[in-house]
């Protein structure tokens, strides 16, 4: 990942409380509602060394539920959370990895803006 600033599953824990960039492979996820309805969604994925677990909360997991699927490795964009001993990744962007691969081979294309690669379904 040749110009890509990104965080390893096995290194979230020394991240807890900040803002993080990581990639991942989607293994598993389980949709549940929130107590006025709301879908969001939890996903378990993988990187080349480890597991991670991430919520998508409602605001966000509306906006990017289409790209949910085991297809392609993403690019994620959250913060790292604690909660009674497990790390979570609260994500608020999500992006295709092979799309930033290719885009960001174009001087344009600023390699830590996820903003053009969020929009491809």
């Amino acid at each position: 990942m040749k110009g890509l600033d990104f965080v390893r599953a096995r290194e979230f824990h020394a991240h807890v409380g900040k803002r993080v960039t990581t990639i991942g492979w989607l293994v598993t996820g389980k949709t549940v509602h929130t107590k006025d309805g709301e879908p969001m969604k939890f996903v378990s994925f993988e990187d080349t060394i480890g597991l991670y677990e991430t919520v998508f909360f409602p605001k966000v997991y509306n906006q990017f539920c289409h790209m949910l699927n085991g297809s392609r490795p993403y690019i994620l964009e959250g913060r790292v959370e604690e909660d009674f001993g497990s790390i979570t990744l609260t994500v608020s962007r999500i992006g295709f990895l092979d799309k930033y691969k290719r885009e960001a081979s174009r001087p344009r294309i600023r390699p830590h803006c996820l903003s053009y690669i969020t929009s491809e379904v």
